[in-house]
């Protein structure tokens, strides 16, 4: 037992054994849900937060396993270009995992934080920027890194 009287099994709550139960690692290979922010804008939203960071999400961990399930998110302005130059860009990743999402629904935008596992085992982290359209079905119309270079 610790000092409070507690039993010192290291769990602090959770199912034990269950993925992302605090004070037990995650599952090695287990995906985890990506902590997300809604930041308050000057006008109403114009896009759904939720919907948004759903197909952020979807689309990030797609774009190196699935380009087809990405860009079937994409508007058609975007996949003249963007499909190229995202296949390029993400040629050497393995796998893209979204840990934090921020998401701007009065301006259409999310700015992820993505860990990039590459084809050599060798990981990065990179903060990206989806724009969105903001007529009918949310559609992403660009992708740029999140500095705005």
């Amino acid at each position: 037992r610790t000092a409070g009287g507690s039993p010192s099994t290291g769990q602090t709550g959770g199912v034990p054994g269950s993925p992302g139960t605090p004070g037990l690692p995650a599952l090695p290979g287990t995906p985890t849900s990506p902590q997300v922010t809604t930041v308050p804008g000057d006008t109403g939203p114009v896009v759904d937060a939720d919907e948004i960071a759903t197909s952020t999400e979807v689309f990030y961990e797609g774009v190196a396993t699935n380009t087809d399930s990405a860009m079937s998110l994409v508007s058609d302005a975007f996949r003249e270009t963007g499909e190229a130059v995202l296949e390029q860009r993400f040629a050497d990743v393995s796998l893209v995992e979204v840990t934090a999402i921020t998401v701007d629904p009065s301006k259409g935008i999310t700015v992820s934080t993505l860990q990039l596992t590459h084809k050599d085992g060798s990981t990065t982290t990179e903060k990206r920027e989806l724009v969105f359209t903001t007529d009918g079905v949310p559609l992403i119309d660009a992708e740029r890194p999140a500095d705005g270079r």
